[in-house]
């Protein structure tokens, strides 16, 4: 589907952000500095989100940043949950965000991968894997481990159920022992046994692994934005991190930014964006 997203030109500006870490501290409500920032950023460029997290996840952390009052306005903000493999706009005359794009990994599992049961074979690996690494490390177990976003899989060995002391005990075993890349590499070995070469895994957020087909990483969001500057900011920029396609790819233009923390993301669009942008206007 047409969306004036798509019909964007050069001189059309597009700010992307990822959401944990780089707009809210991870599966946190998004700070009043930050919506501030992100309006007075709307008055110069388009403010996109695009997230490894599903939509509700977005709304539920960010929703305040377009709907109270004060904020963000709706016709400025484009919502890219999984990548970019789904979006949401907001059209003349409508009141909430709609599904304009969605692309389904059961669907294209079908046309890049010989094996029938191609989909079945990914979770069964993700199955023994999650019993692996519940015997190996003394990590937090809650519930919700394998989540299925239409088009990935997000694999969470302490489970999405996690409280927020469980997330950040796991942070820290994950930093010392290199957990999730070791869970990585081991599922990536088992994928190829299976001929599975064709799907593409990354570290997801700060506790899970992001399964999808090759070319469905951040850089899927691009395709939705006609001809536009498009800038990118995210925390998880280095190889193995789901925002490094995407800074990867806009690397050269000088318009990305890695960022560590929120407050980083703000010092980025008030010293950095708004000035270039305002300043290529003139």
């Amino acid at each position: 589907m047409s969306t004036k997203f798509s019909k964007l030109t050069k001189d059309d500006h597009v700010v992307l952000f990822d959401m944990d870490g780089t707009l809210t501290a991870p599966r946190k409500k998004i700070k009043q500095d930050m919506i501030s920032t992100l309006r007075e950023l709307s008055r110069h460029a388009y403010v996109g989100v695009v997230s490894g997290s599903p939509m509700e996840y977005i709304q539920e952390q960010i929703s305040n940043a377009w709907y109270d009052v004060s904020t963000v306005p709706t016709d400025k903000i484009i919502i890219l949950p999984c990548n970019g493999t789904q979006m949401y706009c907001l059209e003349e005359g409508q009141a909430n965000f709609k599904l304009t794009y969605k692309a389904s990994l059961l669907d294209h599992l079908g046309t890049i991968c010989a094996a029938p049961d191609s989909y079945r074979e990914i979770v069964s690996n993700l199955i023994e894997l999650q019993s692996y690494s519940m015997r190996k490390y003394d990590h937090p177990v809650t519930g919700n481990f394998v989540s299925y976003r239409e088009s990935l899989l997000n694999w969470c060995m302490i489970g999405r159920d996690a409280s927020h002391e469980d997330r950040a005990a796991f942070v820290i075993e994950d930093s010392e022992k290199s957990l999730r890349k070791h869970l990585c590499e081991c599922l990536r070995v088992r994928l190829d046994a299976s001929g599975l070469h064709e799907i593409d895994l990354a570290l997801g957020g700060s506790t899970s692994i992001d399964i999808y087909p090759k070319g469905w990483d951040k850089t899927h969001a691009l395709q939705h934005l006609g001809k536009a500057t498009v800038w990118f900011a995210g925390d998880k920029c280095t190889p193995s991190g789901n925002d490094y396609a995407l800074y990867s790819e806009l690397q050269d233009t000088g318009r990305v930014k890695h960022v560590h923390s929120p407050k980083e993301t703000i010092d980025w669009i008030t010293n950095t964006v708004i000035p270039q942008i305002k300043g290529s206007k003139r």
